[in-house]
This record gives structure tokens, sequence and C-alpha cells, in this order.
């Protein structure tokens, strides 16, 4: 053996009968320190993951409570944005009728006016020609002008 290795044993040999017991004891203190630090490292491992187990599961419960509001939300839109579209249809198809409808109306009043307009045409030229008919009688018989008068009465009341 070489001397510094000597050296090293015997060091080591004083300092066991030196300090032997002590270093011992020392040992045996730091050893049950280490364990009972590994114990609470141990612990406080299990805590932090069991609170992280639990704010996760809290944390997943509200991921899908607010997952089934945003379906619903999104049903909910779908079905008003259908009635939305349905009743538009209907209002546009109600719209469409109500327009036939009124246009028919206006061409049969268009059509009842220009059939009344013709009638009044056509009693304002009878009536212009029996007036004729009338004048052309009173300057034959040369009526008097309370006949005229009374003939003019007549023609008021066939027109009214």
């Amino acid at each position: 053996m070489s001397d510094p290795e000597n050296q090293q044993d015997t060091l080591l040999r004083i300092k066991e009968i030196l300090f032997g017991e002590e270093l011992q004891g020392v040992n045996d203190r730091l050893s049950e320190l280490r364990n009972e630090l590994l114990m609470t490292i141990k612990n406080q491992f299990k805590t932090l993951d069991e609170k992280l187990d639990k704010q996760a599961s809290d944390f997943d419960a509200k991921i899908e409570t607010i997952k089934k509001q945003l379906a619903e939300e999104a049903q909910r839109s779908t079905e008003l944005h259908h009635l939305l579209d349905d009743t538009d249809k209907k209002f546009q198809e109600k719209a469409e009728e109500n327009l036939r409808v009124y246009e028919e109306k206006l061409k049969n009043l268009k059509e009842e006016a220009q059939q009344q307009q013709d009638e009044i045409r056509a009693s304002i030229q009878a009536v212009k020609e029996e007036m004729m008919k009338w004048v052309e009688k009173l300057e034959d018989k040369k009526v008097n002008k309370a006949e005229i008068a009374e003939l003019f009465g007549m023609m008021i009341q066939k027109l009214k």
C-alpha cells in the first residue's frame, strides 16, 4: 500500500476511536431527519396532488357546464334564426299575396270607373240629344219661357 492510503486509513481509524459514538448518533439523527424530511415532502406532494386533482376536477365541471350552456345558447340561437327566417318568408308571402289582391282590386276599380265614366258620358250625350230635341221643338213651337223652365226642371230630375 502507498503511504497516502495508509494515512487515510489511519486518519479514519483515529476519527472512529475519538468520535465513533458521537458520529454514529449524528448519523442516526441525520438519518431520522432525512426520513422525516422525505415523509414531509411526500405528504406535501400528496396534498398538492390532491389539491391539483380537486381543482382540475372543479375546472372540468365548470368547463362542462359552460359547454352545455353554450350548446343550449347555440340551439336557441338556431331556433330563433329559423323562426326569424320562417316569419320573414311568411311576411314576404303575405305581402306578395296582398299586393296581388290589391292590384286586382285596383284593376277592377279602374275598370268600374271606366265603365261608370262611359255610362256618364253616354247619359250626358243622351241628355244633350234630348235637350237638342227640346230646343228644336221649342224653336218650332215657340213656347214661352215658363214651359222652357218646366222642361229644364224635368231634365234635371232625369239626370238625378
